[in-house]
């Protein structure tokens, strides 16, 4: 269950470079031009309250970090429609069944039963605001056995992952239906696709040989077909078995669907890969408990923010807040050093509360397969978020130098993009310091100590959150810290919180400013 971004810095300086080549240009390493505009400097409004609500954390999204190095990300808000197209081999025929399951693991408005749909997940998990319906094509026969598949695009030459075989269904969909209706943004390439193939995926132990590749899996990837304004063409998709929609007990199950379709919103992987170096390649630094680290439960604060469900509560001076549960009200508070720019994408603190309910109820209820159950008790979550991103320049030869940018506004080009730095995941690929991680879920019972529970594949539980009468400080929590003594850009955090209450879904915490 991945992003595929092993190939990520050639998919980002690719584009980059052919674009330079084609404009038949030379430019400048560093060169920004006269409209380079870095947008307009962070001024934190004056209050008597000591916080405010930031309704503007977003004035980029995900959506444009990943266009500007020539990917491709989902609105996260707003009405469309994502194509899926059912890949059938002949050895793995789908059953009537199985495509009217797909079609309510997708679509249903209520869920499927046994949990949400895929519409319904991120509905309730962005409070409404992102309303996201499934086109289900008509099953494309792609005429070869699963074996054939695999050994023609995963053995006999490099892996493309599954992208000739959504192509394939792709182009059979085209001969009778348009795709200008799935290019919203009017970019030439559809917004999404999503790939189900019929075949059993490669640990399920149902394949007839041996997928050494793990081409039959859950991933994400972008095929960079040139743009079409007459018939959009493909880009972003995830690729997935049809095995994927139901759960241990044959519920049907969106799962694996939400955490991928996380991914189309430009989110990265939370957990690590086993090709990080030690000790990273077993650093759960969420505790594994959220959707884009273990697959289960509702989306953790900080993607919400950055997705642009939550404008956050920012704290300024002493001051005392009431928060309800992220798990029912869009409600988070974010807590920012004296260089915090004023949107989602730099280093602070965010601080929810979660509640067992809601889109966490399943998951704190039973224990989905290989994974921890979720919190059972209410509390609060504090994550130091480190999501500041860089500017990488791209040189005629194909050379890239990289800075962080703070500015909030972007400005690419065909030789400047940007990327978020830190990362949980592929640490060999960041651009940012390998100690440093886009999200850490600080572990209340960890206070004073010299060690980090989530090394070693370590999991939280209802000790890791915080509770009436617990305190936080960066002098009792320095393990969760890489700089020890000050956040990685090297700003101190001037501020301590006692919480005061959390009860029946709501949380009073009092912040102190040295």
């Amino acid at each position: 269950m991945k992003r595929n971004n092993r190939l990520q810095d050639a998919a980002l300086l690719l584009p980059l470079v052919f674009a330079l080549a084609s404009c038949g240009n030379i430019y400048d390493l560093l060169g920004r031009g006269s409209s380079y505009d870095t947008g307009s400097i962070y001024v934190p409004p004056v209050t008597s309250d000591g916080y405010y609500t930031e309704d503007n954390a977003t004035p980029f999204t995900y959506k444009d970090i990943m266009q500007s190095t020539g990917l491709d990300a989902l609105p996260s808000t707003g009405s469309y429609t994502v194509l899926v197209l059912p890949i059938e081999f002949t050895d793995f025929r789908f059953t009537e069944q199985e495509i009217s399951d797909l079609e309510t693991v997708l679509n249903a408005e209520d869920g499927t039963g046994y949990w949400e749909s895929l519409h319904s997940y991120y509905y309730e998990s962005s409070y409404g605001q992102l309303d996201v319906h499934f086109e289900l094509a008509p099953i494309y026969d792609s005429g070869m056995t699963s074996e054939t598949a695999y050994r023609r695009y995963a053995v006999n030459s490099s892996s493309d992952f599954g992208t000739t075989l959504v192509n394939s269904a792709l182009a059979e969909y085209k001969k009778d239906h348009s795709t200008k209706s799935l290019d919203t943004d009017s970019n030439g390439n559809i917004d999404g696709v999503i790939g189900v193939y019929s075949c059993p995926n490669y640990e399920s132990g149902e394949l007839p040989f041996n997928d050494a590749a793990g081409f039959f899996w859950a991933y994400t990837y972008w095929a960079m077909e040139a743009p079409s304004s007459v018939s959009p063409t493909l880009n972003l998709y995830f690729f997935m078995s049809i095995d994927f929609i139901y759960s241990e007990s044959g519920g049907l199950d969106c799962h694996t669907l939400a955490h991928e379709f996380g991914h189309m919103l430009g989110l990265d992987d939370y957990y690590p890969t086993d090709y990080n170096p030690a000790p990273y390649n077993t650093y759960f630094a969420t505790g594994w408990l959220q959707m884009m680290d273990g697959n289960i439960l509702d989306h953790d604060p900080f993607s919400k923010v950055a997705l642009g469900w939550i404008d956050p509560i920012v704290v300024l001076d002493d001051c005392t807040i009431e928060i309800e549960s992220s798990a029912t009200s869009p409600n988070a508070i974010l807590v920012p050093t004296a260089s915090w720019n004023g949107t989602a994408f730099d280093e602070y603190l965010v601080i929810d509360l979660y509640t067992p309910e809601g889109l966490n109820y399943l998951d704190s209820h039973e224990t989905y397969i290989g994974r921890p159950r979720g919190y059972t008790r209410e509390g609060i979550r504090v994550y130091h978020v480190d999501a500041r991103l860089v500017e990488i320049n791209v040189n005629s030869n194909g050379n890239y130098s990289y800075e962080y940018y703070s500015g909030t506004k972007l400005n690419p080009s065909p030789t400047r993009g940007y990327s978020v730095a830190a990362t949980n995941s592929q640490k060999s690929n960041a651009y940012a310091d390998i100690d440093y991680s886009l999200l850490n879920l600080i572990d209340k019972e960890s206070a004073l100590s010299l060690s980090n529970p989530f090394f070693d594949n370590g999991a939280a539980d209802n000790d890791s959150l915080f509770y009436a009468g617990d305190t936080f400080a960066l002098s009792r929590y320095m393990n969760f810290f890489p700089e020890r003594t000050t956040m990685n850009n090297g700003y101190s955090l001037d501020w301590s919180f006692t919480v005061n209450s959390v009860s029946d879904g709501k949380a009073v915490i009092t912040f102190d400013k040295k």
